[in-house]
């Protein structure tokens, strides 16, 4: 399990007394639509909580104000139960009450909403294709990932990008996941990647990380970031020639 995701969990007992655990098809029973005019509305019949990380509001994908639209990469908490959405899209939002909570070291803001009352103002999300660069700059670019995040809900809102963002990633699944692959390593040590051992923990890594994510001399020194190049290249040896590397020799 990813080790963030145990820290959050951790941090959900602390904050509510008990356990809690992720099931979607628990949470999904204390919550229904209700149509209203044209719009599509997300009511609770119980009171929920929905958490992101605060950076989000610096970054562009929450603004909070007398309305509050956050991207669906959030959790929701109903009982003894949450569930992540994972869609690359803003929704809005009707808190009764929102905070500032520290979970570890990081940030994030909790949504409130009394039982009986609207959760999402429209479940019909709009298409904006900008947003998935904010996404992968922010969440895998640069490894600022929720801590409720797994690496499958990484793959499943990279795939739906041409569904609720209109803006199609490749041909097909081969390159996200081998981007979510290269940057999943293992917890008791990064410099491996979790796909070669998956048994216990991992974490993720920046995709610009180039200490751990370089596999090569040539790629660390030609980088952007020399010094961390260098200290890496002394640090970690490439244990094998690579073809970019026999390249430049010719």
């Amino acid at each position: 399990m990813l080790n963030n995701v145990l820290l959050f969990e951790s941090w959900l007992a602390d904050r509510f007394g008990n356990k809690i655990k992720r099931s979607g098809a628990s949470v999904n029973k204390f919550i229904s639509k209700l149509k209203s005019g044209e719009k599509i509305k997300l009511t609770t019949k119980a009171k929920t909580y929905i958490y992101i990380p605060y950076r989000f509001v610096t970054v562009g994908l929450a603004h909070v104000g007398d309305k509050v639209r956050i991207m669906s990469n959030y959790a929701i908490v109903i009982g003894d139960s949450y569930a992540v959405a994972n869609v690359p899209a803003m929704c809005e939002i009707r808190p009764d009450s929102r905070k500032r909570v520290k979970i570890g070291d990081e940030e994030y803001l909790e949504f409130s909403f009394d039982a009986n009352s609207v959760v999402l103002e429209d479940c019909r999300l709009f298409q904006q294709s900008t947003l998935v660069y904010n996404l992968f700059n922010e969440e895998i670019a640069k490894g600022n990932v929720p801590f409720y995040f797994t690496d499958i809900d990484f793959l499943f809102y990279l795939d739906s990008t041409a569904e609720f963002a209109n803006l199609k990633l490749g041909k097909n699944n081969v390159s996200l996941e081998m981007i979510i692959s290269s940057i999943t390593r293992s917890a008791s040590d990064r410099t491996k990647y979790y796909r070669e051992n998956p048994d216990g923990n991992y974490s993720f890594i920046p995709l610009r990380n180039i200490q751990l994510g370089a596999t090569n001399t040539f790629a660390k020194l030609d980088g952007s970031y020399f010094e961390i190049g260098v200290t890496s290249s002394l640090a970690r040896e490439s244990d094998k020639l690579e073809d970019i590397e026999r390249l430049t020799r010719i």
